[in-house]
């Protein structure tokens, strides 16, 4: 898979997202994670576009401070359903199993979140951080396996992905970058992390 790189400042300047592609970040600070994440959101619910966050509790208020700090009414997106926010950590309790992701159920439980989606808005922008949970937990192969799966449901659906990842998974885990940017279109980069040419 040829994967190519943006800058986090440049991110929407240069590509809007289209479905089938599938960013990582790599973050070093919640900072960065919120710039980049609101770079890729924002632009879609101007666009009229679904957005859905799974992310942990820290995340979720990070990320809709972010949004309202730049100017997004996020009630207002949150109750015409442009905007839906799904805690990551009990979305994963629904289709794991024995620490490995179950196909079947990661499918239908995705499968749903989309299907409301797209009731209402024909192109989906998803951000999502549970493979990162899953790698600080040291389970790398099931982060890989769920990687996967995903990258085949994002080719199948109107969607595109973007996916956060601790830059401490780089330097505390076995996971490694390349192992991480394989799995993805796009990696989005930011200094004092990883610079890729």
């Amino acid at each position: 898979m040829k994967t190519s790189v943006f800058k986090p400042a440049s991110f929407n300047k240069h590509h809007q997202p289209v479905h089938g592609d599938h960013f990582v970040h790599f973050f070093d600070k919640a900072d960065s994670l919120v710039q980049v994440f609101c770079n890729y959101a924002i632009p879609g619910i101007n666009r009229g576009e679904g957005i859905i966050v799974i992310a942990s509790k820290v995340h979720q208020k990070a990320f809709t401070d972010g949004l309202i700090h730049r100017s997004i009414d996020v009630n207002r997106v949150i109750s015409r359903g442009q905007l839906l926010i799904v805690d990551a950590h009990e979305l994963l309790s629904l289709f794991m199993h024995k620490s490995r992701p179950d196909k079947t159920k990661l499918v239908s439980v995705v499968s749903k979140l989309l299907t409301g989606m797209k009731q209402k808005y024909s192109s989906i922008r998803a951000y999502g951080e549970m493979v990162n949970i899953l790698t600080m937990e040291g389970n790398h192969i099931a982060a890989l396996e769920l990687e996967k799966i995903w990258h085949e449901m994002v080719e199948k659906e109107p969607v595109s992905l973007f996916c956060g990842y601790s830059a401490d998974v780089l330097y505390e885990t076995e996971l490694s970058f390349h192992d991480v940017c394989s799995c993805h279109s796009h990696v989005v980069v930011s200094d004092g992390v990883f610079k890729v040419s």
